[in-house]
């Protein structure tokens, strides 16, 4: 039996021992999310690796570009080698190289040529000669530009030697929508994506038409925007150097916000690997620290002991822009860390910009701490995997400058070895990858190390020893986080949204560069990631900032540091911000073609304001008082109707009146005015708020199409995410009015696709980012998870396998364009509304001059008996008299409560059950004019069979106080459900009348009319009940349930609330009573959902209990909706609307009983707790 190493022993007793979680591997959160692509190594925009497939084992990892950064794993479980991370390349001999390589010649037209032009025997002599790559500037290997839309391409050449028994493989790169034929067989068609170096075997087919002498391969590319590419050689494959064939079997994978976990089954063993990026926000030099962990454990199966010996391995291509560029080795020893290095031989520091590429500079370590038992070592591609496979162990090579700097000549690796020992219980340890980029950003032509070095005081070797020392801390601290994250994440916006949540973190925070300015500012520098390159950009700040205002808002004002200096210094000295500071890592000013006037200045203004209210003072907003002064001006000047100018959705184009971007000038008006009063500045204060109010009031005005709001101001059959709204809510200012969010979301519900609301009317493509935001413009939990559920579709469905791309089409789930961007931060905006909304502001504008928002209060908690309190009616004591159905346990008796004027509560009496069912059912309840109760026993809405068609109305005599007589006014009743007394009738309400069948198929119901004396009428929920004096159909089909609630106002007109629809009918009668008029009289989805009980105030108007959105609205006397309360999901104990049932006026409030016990896809309540609750509202 070998002995363990000390490592080994050390990293189990750190398992068991540490405090806090007793197991690294097993996290307390699950991910159920197929991530697009899933993160390993996170640490900024160059040094960044992820896994495209499901399996990790399935290919090769790759930068997020799309370009290879492979790492390889291994597990060999006694001398078998087990594969679980990463592909061997394929030993390949050139035929045709690819440009790289060699700068190949071709024939190209960038005009549509004849059908013919795949063929060997086509005539291209008119066509141009050019030597590949062909592209757009920047592109890799460039030699001939393309700047058109299309090119068609045609290589010939000639063939010696007869290749069709052997493996050929086609090597392509492109961009963006590409096809290629090899002597006129079509082989490729890739649809609207772009990659490189994609490695695809020729079939049998194609490979017969391969011929000594003339053969073609014939490619046309098709450029929709951005970049443009083609590039592509042929090669054989050479006798069989594949070591480790063999997969393990991925069982699982879990990706959380610093974490990626995966468990594989290697025969007898199992694998377990977590990929650790500490990206903790309240510690920038840990953040920053250029070094991530991979930990290994094994363990056995079978209870028997294994030899097991772990593998891996990097290559220079992690250092490296292409392949081509020529690369060195070292191998250190120091303070009992092992490091291998590597990078380019150049060593241009700072010199390559642009977006598609990747760092060539600095040195790229694989580290891990000196023990007996492990070897790094650096060696030939294949002989070092067969050292590996034959002995599970790697010989120290110290020759390395026997090493080939030439990759295409030759591969090199950075490999590590460990060998557990005989293992049956868990065993492991962890492995360093890092990267020291010697300068991080060039910062108007000053070169700035990254934040980490603290200008030089630390080298890596030290960054590399802390993380060594840190690790059981470091582990513990992202475990803390990734469970803390989750939780808050799931409270907030539920468990699909946390998952999302969960996947952007990392990809949001390793878009950045952090640095200091010379002067000791934070640079927080974010690269446009496949938008065009551009380095610290507003509206990439702009959407991504909820991330950083909830977790460190100083990364925040480290984004928008640059901007600021780059006006205040004369640089920029235009009257609106600047769009950027240069292109990626290159920060001396804004290279991007278009300005955006009102989007920056609107992004700054609003990001200012933000800041100081998340941190209770306005002091950064007054160190750049000034510049914000510009800015306000501006948009004040030009913001309500923009010129024709482009906004952050620039690849839609440039477009004046956009509604949507007015919105961002006008909070960015009254932030500077918020920033104003907090400075203590109340005259400009004033000047501003009011000009942004009286903004969007002409606003509301000039977007106004009806039930929704305009994409532009000129175009009323147009729509659009008003995404910018939502900082209104935020910042409490109450700008514009309440009715605007609540209409817009009402309409975007109509508006879904598949995968996701659209951006506008103009397309179905979409900005997952901006839904989020759009999501939070309302309270009600199911509206925000029908918006945030087609985005986990789309990532947990895209077959655009990349890191978590914001533009994706709504109908397919394709990729649209972008990838990897820092404003995935933006899908945290519902955790940040949970830090900084506080309800509804009472100063808020309304349009249709209705009460503001109030938050509602809790009136009492209520005692065992009454789990779902329902009707309410008020004695003629004045007492409240409360209805308990009891529906949450129908073995407890259902009774009513008593409620005195000085708040006292106590149970009056059991309601009379029903024989045949054995309990009651009160919902409805109403006093007459003589004291008698009379009560709606609900007896169906059990749902149980043996009361279908058991309601009753029953009347209550009382005497002193005390039930006297039990009366049965009729029975047979489908739903009896709210009921009121009306000059000697009573009204009540059925809620499903399922015997009277409509054409429609819909569900009818009705009210029914009684005589306060009746007894014993039995009712067959019929049209031949004469009782049954209207009926109405509910339209919703996906929601039938009908009438419920009920009230008459002063002039005898009856009104009855339609469940389903959410409308408001009007009932009138003549001189004798007889129903004259049952007419729609109030609706509006935006304000009001669902009907369930209603009262009436002394002014006539008119309380709404929103049962599924968890809110009560108001509506006057005119039929004008307003809603007034809304609450999330909660358990009433702080007051919130935990389901509503019915509101009474009682002692000059409105008291709302909560109902608390139906859940489904369309409320927002998810389930009965404790505590049983009355909540409050105030009346006026």
């Amino acid at each position: 039996m070998r002995n363990v190493s000390l490592m080994c022993i050390l990293f189990s007793w750190l398992l068991c021992a540490c405090s806090g979680p007793s197991n690294y591997f097993e996290p307390e959160k699950q991910n159920a999310l197929r991530a697009p692509s899933y993160p390993l190594v996170t640490i900024d925009p160059y040094t960044s690796v992820w896994s495209f497939t499901d399996q990790l084992n399935e290919d090769a990892t790759r930068h997020w570009t799309g370009k290879k950064h492979p790492l390889l794993g291994v597990v060999r479980v006694d001398g078998k080698p087990y594969r679980f991370m990463g592909v061997e390349d394929l030993p390949l001999k050139v035929i045709l190289p690819t440009a790289a390589k060699e700068k190949w010649e071709a024939a190209y037209t960038e005009k549509e040529p004849a059908a013919n032009w795949i063929k060997p025997d086509f005539n291209d002599a008119s066509w141009t000669k050019g030597q590949a790559a062909f592209g757009t500037p920047d592109m890799p290997d460039l030699s001939t530009p393309w700047n058109s839309k299309d090119i068609w391409v045609r290589r010939t050449f000639d063939l010696t030697e007869d290749y069709t028994s052997q493996p050929l493989y086609l090597e392509y790169s492109h961009d963006d929508i590409f096809e290629l034929y090899i002597n006129g067989i079509q082989m490729i068609s890739t649809g609207y994506v772009w990659k490189n170096n994609v490695l695809s075997e020729l079939p049998a087919e194609v490979k017969a038409t391969l011929k000594p002498g003339k053969n073609v391969i014939a490619a046309h590319c098709h450029n929709k925007t951005g970049g443009g590419y083609v590039d592509f050689g042929l090669f054989r494959k050479e006798e069989n150097k594949i070591f480790f064939q063999e997969a393990a079997v991925q069982k699982s994978v879990n990706v959380l916000p610093t974490q990626t976990f995966y468990t594989f089954e290697c025969g007898p063993v199992e694998l377990d690997i977590i990929f650790t990026s500490p990206l903790l926000m309240d510690d920038l030099d840990l953040m920053t620290r250029p070094v991530n962990y991979i930990s290994y454990q094994a363990k056995s199966l079978d209870g028997q002991k294994h030899d097991v010996q772990i593998y891996m391995e990097a290559t220079p291509q992690l250092a490296v822009n292409s392949d081509n560029q020529r690369v060195s080795f070292d191998r250190e020893e120091k303070n009992n860390i092992t490091y291998l290095k590597t990078g380019t031989t150049e060593q241009q520091v700072l010199a390559r910009k642009g977006d598609d590429v990747r760092i060539d500079w600095g040195y790229f370590y694989l580290a891990a701490g000196t023990d007996a038992n492990t070897t790094m070592t650096m060696g030939p591609y294949h002989a070092t995997k067969q050292d590996f496979a034959a002995n599970g162990k790697l010989p120290v090579n110290t020759n390395l400058e026997g090493l080939s700097s030439d990759m295409q000549e030759e591969m090199s690796v950075l490999a590590y070895s460990h060998d557990l020992g005989s293992v049956s219980s868990p065993v492991g340890s962890f492995l360093m990858i890092g990267y020291d980029d010697l300068y991080a950003i060039q910062y108007f032509n000053d070169n700035r190390m990254a934040y980490w070095k603290h200008n030089g005081q630390k080298n890596i070797e030290q960054a590399f020893e802390e993380a060594n020392n840190d690790y059981a801390s470091v582990m513990k601290r992202c475990r803390q986080f990734d469970t803390q994250l989750m939780n808050d994440a799931e409270k907030a916006g539920g468990k699909e949204y946390a998952e999302l949540c969960a996947i952007a973190y990392r990809q949001a925070i390793a878009a950045h560069k952090l640095v200091e300015d010379k002067d000791g500012n934070l640079l927080f520098l974010s690269k446009e990631n496949f938008s065009n390159g551009s380095i610290g950009t507003v509206d990439i700040t702009y959407p991504s900032s909820p991330l950083f205002l909830i977790y460190n808002p100083e990364l925040l004002k480290g984004m928008m540091n640059p901007i600021f200096h780059y006006s205040e210094s004369g640089m920029w000295n235009k009257p609106f911000a600047a769009h950027d500071v240069g292109t990626y890592p290159q920060a001396n000013g804004q290279t991007y073609g278009g300005d955006m006037p009102v989007e920056e200045s609107g992004n700054m203004l609003i990001l200012t304001t933000a800041i100081a209210l998340r941190e209770g003072n306005a002091e950064y907003a007054k160190k750049h008082w000034e510049t914000l002064t510009t800015w306000a001006n501006y948009l004040l000047k030009e913001g309500l109707d923009p010129e024709n100018q482009l906004c952050t959705d620039d690849f839609a184009g440039h477009f004046a009146h956009n509604a949507n971007l007015s919105i961002k000038a006008i909070i960015g008006i009254a932030g500077y005015g918020k920033l104003a009063d907090m400075l203590g500045d109340k005259a400009t204060a004033e000047k501003y708020i009011s000009a942004a109010k009286e903004m969007a009031m002409k606003w509301s005005s000039m977007a106004n199409a009806g039930d929704h709001y305009r994409l532009t101001f000129d175009q009323p059959a147009t729509w659009s995410q008003k995404y910018n709204l939502v900082w209104d809510k935020l910042f409490g200012m109450g700008i514009f009015p309440q009715e605007i969010a609540g209409k817009e979301m009402a309409y975007y519900l109509t508006k879904q696709n598949t995968y996701g609301l659209p951006l506008d009317s103009r397309k179905t493509y979409t900005k997952s980012d901006w839904i989020m935001w759009s999501a939070c413009l309302t309270d009600n939990m199911n509206d925000f998870s029908q918006l945030v559920s087609p985005i986990y579709k789309y990532a947990n469905e895209t077959t655009t396998r990349m890191p978590l791309c914001d533009w994706h089409e709504t109908t397919n789930a394709n990729s649209v364009g972008f990838r990897a961007r820092s404003v995935v931060g933006g899908y945290f905006m519902k955790m940040l509304e949970k830090q900084m909304y506080k309800g509804a502001p009472a100063a808020a504008p309304s349009l249709t001059n209705a009460p503001a928002m109030q938050k509602s209060e809790l009136f009492m908690e209520l005692p065992d008996d009454c789990p779902t309190p329902d009707g309410m009616a008020i004695a003629p004591n004045g007492d409240l008299i409360l209805a308990c159905p009891n529906f949450a346990d129908l073995t407890k008796p259902a009774c009513l409560m008593r409620i005195t004027r000085d708040g006292k509560i106590s149970k009056w009496l059991d309601v009379p059950v029903l024989p045949e069912t054995g309990w009651a059912a009160p919902m409805g309840i109403t006093f007459d004019d003589e004291g008698n109760l009379f009560i709606c026993d609900n007896q169906g809405w059990s749902g149980a069979e043996k009361a279908r068609n058991k309601g009753r109305l029953l009347c209550l005599r009382l005497k002193d106080g005390r039930l006297d007589e039990t009366i049965v006014v009729a029975s047979g009743m489908e739903h009896p459900n709210g009921v009121r007394f009306h000059n000697g009738k009573l009204y009540v309400t059925q809620s499903s009348l399922s015997a009277i069948q409509d054409p429609s198929g819909l569900l009818v119901s009705g009210v029914y009319c009684f005589d306060k004396n009746d007894k014993n009428i039995k009712v067959t929920n019929t049209k031949a009940d004469k009782n049954l004096i209207t009926t109405v159909i509910t339209k919703n089909k996906a929601v039938q349930y009908g009438l419920d609630g009920i009230v008459f106002d002063k002039e005898g007109n009856l009104y009855v609330g339609n469940f389903g629809d959410g409308t408001i009918h009007r009932i009138t009668f003549d001189g004798t009573g007889k129903v004259i008029g049952n007419d729609i009289w109030a609706q509006d989805p935006s304000q009001l959902r669902t009907t369930d009980g209603m009262c009436i105030d002394d002014n006539g108007n008119i309380w709404v209990a929103d049962f599924s959105e968890n809110a009560v609205a108001r509506i006057d006397k005119n039929g004008r909706i307003q809603r007034i309360a809304q609450s999330p999901d909660c358990d009433g104990s702080d007051g919130g609307l935990d389901q509503p049932g019915e509101p009474i006026v009682w002692n000059g409030q409105v008291i709302v009983s909560c109902f608390d016990i139906v859940t489904g896809p369309d409320k927002v309540n998810t389930g009965h707790d404790k505590p049983f609750t009355l909540a409050k509202l105030q009346l006026n």
